[in-house]
């Protein structure tokens, strides 16, 4: 008997369907609980991308084997909110939990979020110089980020095939720059590879447009406390951005002081200014996906080596 030749599979509809259970919940078996709001999604498309979520959630079996079944006094609290199919974000910001688990239906998330307590958007970004310091030549370049933004365009979203339109992306809010970093860290915390290198993209075209603001030395700062030394991923380009902008960026007070208390960041812009690549990682002991504990004072540098840059 002839085998069936298979029919070729509509991407676009299945992150239609992807689409359509996250916005109705309908199917779903898993419930994750974030600050006052419990978002209903699918064990089988959150555990199966994230191994920290799903090692949580599989504690229900474990339990169910267990000579303690019944005995509540036995089971941890990551096991009784397994039992209860929930996972329970407390400790996270309930915009950066939504991009992700967005990420994980849809491939995308919207980094046009305003988080509590930023830095409203205002006047106080300046237009940057029509060209760097010669001196650094390396430049923040992501040609797979704006690949994939003109691929968005192509294909219409996730609607089906539009016309082939080449266009360029509407720039960002510097709030999309702390945030990024926010979703940078918590697909570290959960182990999603894939949003992670996608929060990179974003930020990095967030940096390019948006050095000359306060949300540039949050987002420095935000990452170097809550990162390893030896996750230089986003570090490098923070560190990129700083040496090529110096001249600029040592007018800003805020900056100031963060390279006078983050020694290490202060140390791998001098190093760029200079050719040199290598960044100090303070924290190299420091498991992947850990946060520090505090700063790092290694270097203080006064106000009057300014003019030495």
């Amino acid at each position: 008997m002839p085998l069936m030749e298979s029919q070729p599979t509509n991407t676009s509809d299945v992150l239609d369907a992807l689409r359509a259970l996250y916005d109705t919940g309908k199917y779903s078996d898993m419930k994750i609980r974030c600050e006052e709001t419990v978002l209903d999604v699918h064990r089988a498309v959150v555990c199966i991308r994230s191994p920290v979520i799903a090692a949580a959630m599989d504690d229900d079996r474990w339990v169910c084997n267990s000579p303690a079944q019944g005995d509540e006094h036995f089971l941890t609290k990551l096991q009784e909110e397994a039992v209860k199919g929930e996972y329970h974000m407390s400790d996270e910001e309930l915009p950066v939990v939504e991009a992700m688990i967005n990420y994980l239906y849809c491939g995308n998330y919207d980094d046009q979020v305003a988080l509590g307590g930023e830095a409203s958007d205002d006047d106080s970004q300046v237009e940057p110089p029509s060209s760097p310091p010669k001196q650094v030549t390396e430049a923040i370049v992501d040609p797979w980020g704006q690949r994939r933004e003109i691929r968005r365009q192509a294909f219409g979203g996730l609607g089906g095939f539009g016309q082939m339109v080449l266009q360029v992306a509407p720039p960002t809010k510097p709030s999309s720059l702390l945030f990024n970093a926010k979703v940078y860290i918590i697909a570290d915390k959960y182990m999603i590879p894939a949003l992670k290198s996608l929060a990179h993209e974003k930020l990095t075209k967030s940096l390019r447009e948006h050095w000359n603001t306060p949300e540039f030395t949050a987002g420095a700062e935000f990452l170097w406390e809550n990162t390893p030394g030896t996750d230089v991923l986003l570090r490098r380009a923070l560190v990129t951005t700083a040496a090529t902008y110096i001249n600029v960026l040592l007018d800003r007070g805020e900056f100031v002081e963060f390279m006078s208390e983050y020694g290490d960041f202060a140390v791998g812009v001098m190093k760029k200014i200079n050719g040199r690549d290598d960044l100090v990682g303070t924290t190299s002991n420091v498991d992947q996906g850990a946060r520090n504990s505090g700063k790092h004072k290694v270097v203080v540098l006064p106000r009057p080596a300014r003019q030495y840059f």
